[in-house]
């Protein structure tokens, strides 16, 4: 079985990906990118979205903060990003998976900090 840190390192990576073609290919999205920014990844969910998967990404956003956070130097902003997953693929899951995940994954927002 793998690990619940091992799913969450494979979710990140995916997000990761998706924000580093969104910051490339959207002049106006990257230029709102403080320099030398440390990103903390957050996932969205739609709110009739079922409460297992509501409560498994609220523990993969805290995880994603907490990593995201620990080694970060006094000097670096730290800029928050929301990707907002699909509602029909999320509703069709019936686990938070890295899979469920690469699929629904469709828009990514900046929030202030």
């Amino acid at each position: 079985m793998i690990s619940q840190e091992r799913i969450y390192q494979e979710v990140i990576a995916i997000l990761g990906r998706g924000l580093d073609r969104r910051i490339i290919g959207d002049p106006d999205f990257s230029a709102r990118i403080p320099a030398f920014s440390h990103f903390v990844i957050k996932i969205a969910v739609s709110h009739d979205t079922t409460l297992s998967i509501k409560t498994a990404i609220e523990e993969f956003n805290q995880w994603s903060c907490r990593i995201s956070t620990a080694n970060v130097e006094e000097e670096h902003p730290i800029c928050h990003v929301t990707c907002h997953l699909r509602p029909l693929l999320v509703q069709a899951a019936n686990e938070f998976t890295p899979q469920m995940v690469s699929d629904s994954c469709d828009i990514y927002e900046l929030v202030p900090a």
